[in-house]
């Protein structure tokens, strides 16, 4: 089966969607059924860097959702599948063209998904929604004619399979959902050592209001001040400190740090906290799971999903910093989470992984082309 893969790249291309990207074309060139096609549907140096500017002129909180983005890279992914006899096409994240050829694309959400959470998104996210009036619509309606000419919309979660038959009116039939694998298995925390209970917690998310970072702060700097227990915090992602305040000496900035060595943090933690306003899905959840550190996250989008109770607890879906204090004060005493997300550590190690997915995408993808 040859398959094109189109995606528009970062730079480096392995930073792409978090890593998804190139984990999971990775995984399905591996396969020996399956010759993989790389399309690159992003633009040059000098075009992006054009595009840039004429979105901030033109008031885009990203510049990839102009119009003539989305029409440079349609074009540019219709000329790779002319020039190659290919079996179909598989869109990753934002690349949703419109070819003569079997069609199938991945996503964790979708412009939908932003429009019908935009006033969350416009005070937790702004980035996110920051588009010329009327722009959001526009890219609602490009999307939903995409998925009515696609064989199959692949889904990280059950939580967007159903937002794409309900809301996006994608018949059920034509959605499944494959998941989403670990990029490399973090260092586990060591039960026996460490103890079943503990203080230390790590935040992990560049964009730190959206996550939830200024409510992990606010919440352990009152459970220090009322004498519940020495906690500290370890911030990962953003390079500068993001909040007014000065930066307590019980808080360490990690600042952008490379993946390899966020892995190793894991074994020296004690709880993750992950609040987030907005998470589609979250594989850092993942790679929590897969270190054995128990976690708490928010009742909303798919984090119930990535986030049993064995492995965590979650807040409600409005909690302030009051439920985050509470949750995180009970769960750094709950011996049995503790031991519980330990355990669970093993089964996703060996079950959230990218070679399941291909596996999972390459049956579906199969299944349609021989209906």
């Amino acid at each position: 089966m040859k398959l094109g893969y189109a995606c528009a790249w970062w730079r480096p291309v392995e930073t792409t969607w978090s890593g998804t990207s190139a984990s999971l074309m990775a995984a399905l060139s591996a396969r020996p059924d399956v010759e993989l096609k790389r399309i690159d549907a992003q633009r040059n140096v000098v075009t992006g860097a054009t595009l840039v500017a004429l979105g901030r002129a033109r008031g885009y909180g990203t510049w990839k959702h102009q119009p003539i983005n989305r029409l440079l890279t349609d074009a540019r992914v219709r000329r790779a599948v002319a020039r190659n006899a290919l079996d179909a096409l598989v869109g990753v994240g934002d690349v949703e063209p419109s070819v003569s050829l079997p069609t199938f694309l991945y996503q964790d959400a979708n412009f939908s998904v932003a429009r019908g959470h935009y006033d969350l998104l416009r005070e937790h996210a702004p980035a996110l929604v920051r588009l010329p009036s009327g722009r959001l619509d526009a890219l609602v309606e490009r999307q939903r004619a995409a998925y009515a000419s696609a064989e199959v919309v692949f889904s990280f979660s059950d939580w967007f399979a159903r937002w794409l038959v309900e809301q996006d009116g994608v018949p059920m039939e034509r959605v499944r959902v494959v998941g989403a694998g670990l990029h490399a298995l973090p260092e586990p925390r060591d039960l026996s050592a460490r103890g079943a209970g503990g203080t230390k917690v790590l935040f992990v998310g560049r964009e730190f209001f959206r996550k939830g970072g200024e409510l992990v702060v606010s919440a352990l700097e009152r459970l220090r001040a009322s004498g519940s227990g020495e906690f500290t915090l370890t911030v990962v992602g953003p390079n500068k400190w993001p909040l007014a305040t000065p930066i307590p000496s019980w808080v360490k900035l990690g600042g952008e740090m490379p993946a390899a060595e966020v892995r190793k943090l894991w074994a020296d933690h004690d709880l993750f906290a992950l609040p987030s306003w907005y998470e589609p899905f979250g594989l850092v959840f993942l790679e929590a799971r897969a270190a054995g550190v128990p976690i708490l996250a928010r009742d909303a989008y798919c984090m119930p999903e990535l986030v049993p109770e064995e492995c965590g607890r979650l807040v409600p879906e409005d909690a302030g910093v009051d439920a985050v204090a509470e949750r995180l004060l009970e769960m750094s005493q709950d011996s049995q989470l503790f031991a519980s997300a330990a355990a669970a550590a093993e089964g996703t190690r060996t079950e959230w992984t990218w070679d399941s997915v291909a596996d999972r995408v390459t049956g579906h993808i199969r299944a349609a082309l021989t209906a």
